[in-house]
Formats: structure tokens, C-alpha cells, sequence
């Protein structure tokens, strides 16, 4: 069977829509941690609840004062990479 062209009358995928910037919404680059994985995530020095910092590049954890990375939308949770911050 031959291959044909597609017509113009055949129906096209959208184009996908630029990022506005809307009340509640992210671009797509920037990290995201659900709510329901944050609820979850302890700090492993002193296993203390983490909260994010820094529009969602890190974790920190409000005990021991860990700052742990974010790097590809995954929490790096370990202790020889995290930061001590006041």
C-alpha cells in the first residue's frame, strides 16, 4: 500500500501551549515535590520533617538545619551532600 501524504483536512495535535505565568501554577523546569511525598520525607541525620526552600530546589529540615538538594525533581538525601545553614 502506498504512503500519502496527509491532507489538510485531516485533524493535526495541537500545538503545545507556552507556560504563563498563572496564580498556582509552575514552568515546567522547575523541580515539583507533591505535598504527599513532602508529608512523608524525614531528614536522615535526625529524622525531623523537611520543608522546601528556595521555590523547590532544596529541602530543609527546620532540627538540624540540612539543606538537602533537589536535582531532577529527586530529593538527594544524603547526608554528606547537604548544607548546614543557620
Amino acid at each position: 500500500m502506498p504512503c500519502t501524504p496527509k491532507s489538510a483536512t485531516e485533524p493535526q495535535a495541537p500545538e503545545p501551549e507556552a507556560w504563563s505565568p498563572k496564580a498556582g501554577s509552575l514552568p515546567y523546569n522547575l523541580p515539583m515535590i507533591s505535598k504527599d511525598l513532602l508529608d512523608i520525607l524525614v531528614c536522615p541525620a535526625c529524622k525531623k520533617p523537611l520543608v522546601m526552600k528556595d521555590n523547590g530546589e532544596s529541602l530543609k529540615c527546620g532540627e538540624c538545619h540540612r539543606v538537602y538538594p533537589i536535582r531532577d525533581d529527586i530529593p538527594v538525601l544524603l547526608v554528606d551532600e547537604a548544607v548546614i545553614e543557620p
